[in-house]
């Protein structure tokens, strides 16, 4: 071996390995004594150099010192398109965000919000599985990676809306249908919960499939007075009207404008179907707020409490849309109750993706007013 073998190593690699190579060079030095019968040269020849790697690339290697940069590894027979540095970034958590706002900006406005909201599911399993020790989103946080993203696409139980987000995402597979156990369980789980299928825009229902269209059935009037409601039922009561305030008990700002109104204990985000049966005119309002708090006081048929004989209070822009109402009785009917809520006084300001989504339904209704 050249007698200036380890200084040309020393000055050849990086700093960080210089004290590696210098030994390797001394090894193959003091090994090649052990090879009788043969010229210095041929006895460096039968000694394999020691060779330095970092994540599989060759860095320095005794003797020549050959310093190779790292090359990422590229499989030559796949035909998937990688994620863009757009998609990347769009999946990562801003301050004070959650699921929902990451979700549409790699969406966008293609998808229905219960459609969204199916995505939103499959992403915060997904996270909650990969960080089992943390309960909170943090700034920062990759929601939809290269690694995970056959997980979150294959955890949509519909198939059809499985395509469409693959065909959406720059990237992303369209053919999911053997992603994994996760996936054929949702996909072959009925929806159990009819509240989660519901569209508050059309009133229509998302099938499941081969699930057939089933005869809507007329539901009686209920009491105004109830505690609890479902999707579907339908009540008249006494409707007042404010126009004060700036911020609601679900925590969203109070706009006179939108369609908005109070419930004492409808979740904030339920979205009521209003009709005003001396003009015709029928409204979807959202509720964002708790009350109304005027009238005489009336017992509650399902329990032993008593409440407030006005039943809505509307903002005042609701009100005008639906013909001025003031003071006099409406005709209303649920159309959409959100999942897992709070009813009455369990109710408090709302956060995260459960906020954004029913500010997004009141922008929605209150551009058709």
């Amino acid at each position: 071996m050249a007698d200036d073998a380890p200084v040309r190593a020393v000055e050849a690699a990086p700093k960080f390995y210089t004290p590696i190579v210098d030994m390797a060079a001394r090894t193959l030095d003091y090994a090649s004594t052990f090879l009788p019968g043969k010229s210095p040269v041929e006895k460096q020849k039968d000694v394999q150099p020691m060779v330095i790697t970092d994540n599989g690339a060759v860095v320095a290697q005794g003797g020549d010192a050959a310093v190779i940069k790292a090359e990422p590894k590229v499989d030559p027979t796949s035909t998937r398109k990688p994620l863009s540095a757009e998609t990347l970034e769009s999946a990562q958590v801003k301050s004070k965000e959650g699921y929902f706002q990451s979700a549409k900006r790699l969406l966008g406005d293609d998808f229905t919000h219960n459609e969204t909201m199916q995505f939103v599911k499959s992403l915060k399993q997904n996270f909650k599985d990969e960080h089992p020790g943390q309960k909170d989103l943090k700034r920062g946080d990759a929601l939809f990676t290269e690694k995970n993203r056959d997980a979150v696409i294959g955890g949509i139980a519909d198939e059809g809306l499985r395509k469409r987000i693959g065909d959406k995402i720059n990237g992303a597979p369209t053919d999911l249908t053997a992603v994994g156990t996760k996936a054929e369980k949702d996909k072959a789980a009925p929806v159990a919960d009819p509240v989660v299928r519901k569209l508050p825009d059309t009133d229509e229902k998302l099938k499941a499939a081969g699930e057939k269209d089933t005869p809507a059935v007329e539901k009686p009037l209920k009491s105004a007075y109830l505690k609890r409601y479902e999707p579907g039922d339908k009540f008249s009561g006494l409707t007042s009207e404010y126009g004060s305030g700036w911020q609601t008990a679900s925590g969203l700002p109070f706009r006179t404008s939108e369609m908005t109104a109070a419930h004492k204990d409808l979740p904030f985000g339920t979205v009521l179907n209003i009709r005003n049966p001396e003009t015709g005119i029928e409204k979807k309002i959202v509720i964002t707020d708790h009350g109304p708090f005027a009238g005489q006081k009336v017992k509650r048929p399902d329990d032993n409490s008593t409440t407030y004989s006005r039943v809505l209070d509307l903002s005042t822009g609701a009100a005008k849309a639906l013909g001025g109402v003031g003071l006099k009785h409406l005709d209303v009917t649920i159309a959409y109750i959100p999942p897992n809520a709070k009813w009455g006084d369990a109710r408090r300001n709302i956060h995260g993706a459960e906020r954004a989504a029913v500010e997004a339904d009141v922008r929605r209704y209150s551009r058709r007013a």
